[in-house]
């Protein structure tokens, strides 16, 4: 019997994805984790898209979700800091648009012992949110599971991700949702969850990655909160003030 895959399953498209891939295509035995951020005004919604995902699963693949592991689950305080880690994130935040989970996440792999949990990253060109795997890609190795940075790195500031692998970094959300449709399993997509900031239960068409989603071209699974037509045109130009005016952060801050 072949080991468990570790995957970072968020109730996101992406890692949704990869999950259903695994227990329905590849017939893998799944252990999910979260790592919760009780600031997200995003959790409660979050949860219910995972619970209906599974109960769902359980309706249509009842082998499958045998194969689903109990989540676990982890609160973010309970992490310990990591100097270094934190000293490489801040170093690559410095030059690329990157977002304070991976700081996290890196954390947590390194004090939970995993070098190899799936972090789903997906095929963006830089201007659309993919300035970090544009970075990545000159080091990465391999495919599916086995995608992971090489060694010795070209960039070491990269080491904050030898914690993971990378399965669908070459793939577009495009070409999720075909093989989705392909293997039968579109459906179970479509209750996945991917706004930090719900307005009235619905995405609120404002936080990244809601601009990923717009960016990506996919099929809309859910209406927005606001007019979808300036989204993408608004998203691009937050990120880019954001981007000339973040400072790095603090010792104070820094964990």
């Amino acid at each position: 019997m072949s080991e468990p895959i570790n995957l970072f399953w968020t109730g996101g498209w992406d890692s949704s994805y990869r999950l259903f891939h695994l227990l329905l295509v590849e017939e893998r035995t799944v252990q999910p984790y979260y790592v919760i951020d009780s600031s997200r005004k995003s959790l409660q919604r979050e949860f219910q898209a995972l619970d209906q995902m599974k109960r769902r699963l359980a309706q249509q693949h009842p082998a499958a979700r045998r194969r689903l592991r109990p989540m676990q689950i982890v609160a973010l305080t309970d992490i310990p800091p990591h100097r270094q880690i934190s000293d490489m994130y801040l170093r690559l935040k410095a030059r690329t648009d990157l977002s304070g989970q991976y700081r996290w996440l890196a954390r947590f792999a390194h004090h939970a012992g995993l070098d190899d949990v799936e972090l789903c990253l997906t095929n963006l060109p830089p201007s659309e949110g993919g300035e970090l795997r544009e970075l990545m890609l000159p080091d990465l190795v391999g495919e599916g599971h086995d995608c992971r940075l090489r060694e010795p790195l070209s960039e070491p500031d990269l080491a904050i991700f030898r914690y993971f692998r990378f399965p669908t970094i070459h793939q577009t959300k495009l070409q999720m949702e075909e093989a989705a449709i392909a293997h039968g399993f579109r459906d179970l997509l479509a209750l996945s969850w991917f706004c930090l900031a719900p307005v009235r239960g619905l995405p609120c068409g404002r936080c990244y990655p809601c601009g990923l989603a717009l960016a990506s071209g996919r099929k809309y699974d859910y209406p927005f909160a606001t007019d979808r037509r300036s989204f993408a045109w608004w998203w691009r130009l937050s990120q880019r003030i954001e981007h000339a005016f973040w400072k790095p952060e603090t010792a104070e801050t820094r964990r």
